[in-house]
């Protein structure tokens, strides 16, 4: 989320425990605006990020933008939903 009237230049970075990350996925958010980024769509550099493995995700802005992750677990009949609070950066 961009709280600010400024539009955020932000880069994301996603680190894995086995494998050179996949790096520089940068975009802009407009200003007083909230983004909902699907990362089984993502592609950098042609790359697809893998699926069914565990990763972490560097977030850089030029200006402080808040944080949310949520993740639907799609992998049995069942679906599951978690979210983490917002967090400023």
């Amino acid at each position: 989320m961009n709280y600010s009237t400024q539009d955020a230049n932000i880069q994301l970075d996603f680190l894995y425990e086995d494998q050179d990350p996949i790096e520089n996925y940068s975009f802009s958010m407009k200003g007083k605006r909230s983004l909902h980024l699907r990362l089984d769509h993502l592609e950098i550099d042609g790359v697809k990020l893998p699926r069914e493995k565990p990763y972490s995700i560097i977030l850089k802005s030029d200006i402080e933008v808040v944080a949310q992750l949520s993740r639907l677990d799609t992998t049995s009949d069942k679906n599951a939903f978690m979210t983490t609070m917002g967090w400023g950066v």
